[in-house]
């Protein structure tokens, strides 16, 4: 189970981090290549998003720096999934932001693990119930650390939405909305913050993207769009 997270400036006055939600993926049937320890890095930087994906949007700097992997460390443990420190490797995109309103970013993240089994044992935890609770409480975490002084982070609603990575026999698709009270002269109106977290099993290789936008739904197109993309790419790297 893994965290992906990216920054970008979302909401008026507030720069927010983007927490992926803790994500956790199966193994796909019988057809992608065993991955070695020796060749996993090069191959998940093949998997993720690239620029040339999102050509409309800016790139920017997504480092994954010791607090994220904590609080990653910490969330998977709350949800009962595999350590991160057991993936051969754990690679995240760049970020890549819109320039105008409402602001969307989008970045990736795969993991290379050691075995299909343990994939198979992340996606197991992140179906049961308590997962989305711990994905959330992460989440929050990381927000009000960002927050500017006199924003008020509200609680977190959590759904699971549709699959749409088409191809991937394992998938899932979740969204976290949190509103977020912002000053306003002497009222305080309120932001909604949208993360929403699509991934998918390839084998040894799990392969995740967020959707992170503010005021409005993250687009339904892109994240079709995108897990295409991505599941193209799996298929194509790992066979």
């Amino acid at each position: 189970m893994h965290g992906r997270r990216f920054a970008a400036r979302l909401a008026p006055a507030a720069a927010l981090l983007a927490v992926s939600c803790a994500t956790a993926l199966a193994a796909t049937a019988a057809g992608p290549r065993t991955v070695t320890r020796s060749e996993a890095s090069a191959l998940a930087a093949a998997l993720g998003l690239r620029h040339s994906d999102v050509p409309t949007l800016v790139q920017q700097p997504n480092p994954q720096t010791a607090e994220v992997r904590r609080l990653d460390a910490q969330a998977s443990a709350c949800a009962g999934a595999v350590p991160p420190s057991r993936a051969y490797v754990d690679r995240q995109s760049p970020a890549f932001v819109s320039g105008g309103q409402p602001t969307v970013a989008v970045a990736s993240s795969i993991e290379i693990m050691p075995s299909a089994a343990l994939v198979a044992r992340d996606f197991r935890a992140v179906e049961r119930p308590r997962a989305l609770p711990c994905l959330a409480a992460e989440l929050a975490t990381q927000l009000r650390s960002s927050l500017p002084s006199g924003d008020r982070l509200g609680a977190g609603v959590t759904t699971r939405l549709a699959a749409i990575a088409v191809g991937a026999r394992d998938s899932f698709a979740v969204r976290i909305a949190f509103p977020v009270g912002v000053p306003s002269g002497r009222t305080r109106s309120t932001v909604m913050l949208y993360f929403d977290e699509v991934g998918f099993a390839w084998g040894q290789a799990e392969v995740s993207f967020e959707v992170q936008s503010t005021g409005v739904r993250p687009p339904h197109s892109l994240e079709k769009r995108l897990a295409a993309v991505l599941v193209a790419r799996a298929r194509a790297t790992l066979g």
